[in-house]
């Protein structure tokens, strides 16, 4: 049909969009490096103060499955193989127990988990099996993003799933805003009295939950919606920048949405500056970890209309002659939103430049960049470096894990000054060894 024919054209279009007007974003970029300790202690403390007043909430974006991990599991429940053996659901949750600690006696962090059809029962097992781990199960809820339908990249039509029903999949992570209003997620925010929200995709084993630094430069800069990013390690790494629009407000281009020229578009230094290759202008890597106020979020839900549609061509199984079938190659366009195309609707938006190995380290593939491996490796990186700043060191080979029961952000480590210890390293909490017993 004509119709079908369209959409198909239409999504092709979609699929090979450019956006050769944008500009890059180089104002209101915080960066942590260059922050000084006052000014750092100051943010942390407004955000604590935040915290234990229990205005900050979570939003963990957990619709994943592990697929490309070679697991038959909710991405949230994989098994990196750290030391421990803690679930990615197991890290996160219980940094939200450290730090409502350290905010004090009062602090209740609510969190929301978005799931999406597929897996919200699993998810909701999952957390129960293991007792919420340790959370307070009436502060943990779970909702589910939308679905959008996977259109035929032949004749335009939409493909059949092995119900014969129109094949669908996850909205995307622009899906957050609807589902949050349409679950009454949005509603018991209010009820609860959170005013900031904290967002991030569940893939991310050092994400720092609810970051009291970020929190407090967000909530100081009065800003409605915020983003961390990182410094992209080559021009064509494939992440989405910030950057401004025609207009001038704030966005996002995607890397298969940038053109050669903007990737590679250099800012020169001033005049008599160090030698070497200057800084990328399209530099802010988005890594999935978001501020909003929860006014802004609940303006959101209207703004969804107004979202853009991003097209990617995927290998999704389709019903043909009565049985199913594995396409050998791309077979379908994927129609999905993005939680960042909210932006350019902001009125005080702020970033802020984190360390990449410190706070970003996702889980995607299954070997090679961004795997489990890699993952084990930069956590294990990282807290060897907290041992080492506590006065401690270590010999021998093999990984270092602290327990987010332990430490937070490397806190709480003075009993390891003059000690050594042998790799591989796993410093437990008190009450992890309690439980053992």
């Amino acid at each position: 049909p004509a119709d079908d024919v369209a959409v198909r054209n239409k999504c092709e279009e979609l699929s090979h969009v450019t956006f050769a007007d944008a500009q890059p974003l180089l104002d209101g970029i915080h960066t942590l490096s260059s922050m000084n300790a006052d000014t750092q202690r100051s943010y942390r403390r407004i955000g604590l103060e935040a915290i234990s007043r229990r205005e900050v909430g979570i939003i963990i974006m957990a619709g994943g499955q592990g697929t490309r991990l070679g697991s038959d599991k909710i991405k949230g429940a994989f098994d990196i193989q750290l030391p421990s053996h803690k679930s990615l659901f197991q890290v996160l949750c219980e940094r939200m127990l450290t730090l409502q600690r350290l905010a004090g006696p009062s602090a209740i962090i609510p969190l929301y988990v978005m799931t999406c059809d597929l897996n919200e029962t699993e998810t909701r097992i999952f957390f129960e099996e293991h007792n919420f781990f340790g959370l307070d199960p009436t502060a943990v809820l779970f909702f589910s993003q939308g679905v959008l339908p996977c259109v035929d990249m032949t004749t335009g039509g939409f493909l059949r799933d092995e119900n014969d029903m129109i094949s669908a999949s996850p909205n995307g992570n622009g899906g957050i805003y609807q589902a949050l209003s349409e679950t009454g997620m949005l509603r018991d925010m209010t009820q609860r009295g959170v005013k900031y929200l904290h967002a991030f995709s569940i893939d991310n084993i050092l994400c720092k939950v609810a970051d009291p630094l970020f929190m407090g430069l967000c909530i100081s800069q009065h800003a409605d919606c915020a983003a961390k990013v990182i410094t992209k390690r080559h021009p064509h790494e494939r992440m989405g920048v910030l950057c401004r629009d025609s207009a001038g407000r704030p966005g996002v281009v995607e890397y298969s949405e940038i053109t050669e020229e903007q990737a590679c578009l250099r800012i020169p230094g001033p005049k008599g500056a160090c030698e070497g290759e200057a800084p990328l202008a399209f530099r802010g890597a988005c890594i999935c970890n978001h501020f909003y106020s929860l006014e802004f979020l609940q303006e959101c839900v209207q703004l969804v209309s107004r979202m853009k549609l991003h097209i990617a061509k995927k290998q999704v199984p389709f019903r043909e002659d009565g049985r199913i079938k594995q396409p050998t190659g791309n077979n379908a366009f994927k129609i999905e939103l993005f939680f960042f195309d909210v932006l350019e609707f902001t009125r005080h938006f702020c970033a802020l430049e984190v360390g990449r190995e410190e706070e970003f380290s996702p889980v995607k593939n299954a070997t090679g960049g961004d795997s489990p491996q890699t993952a084990r490796d930069a956590l294990s990186a990282l807290h060897a470096r907290w041992l080492e700043a506590a006065g401690g060191r270590t010999t021998g080979e093999g990984l270092v894990e602290i327990s987010p029961l332990l430490s937070y952000e490397g806190e709480n480590l003075n009993f390891v000054a003059g000690k050594s210890f042998q790799r591989p390293v796993c410093l437990s909490a008190p009450e992890e060894a309690t439980q053992k017993e």
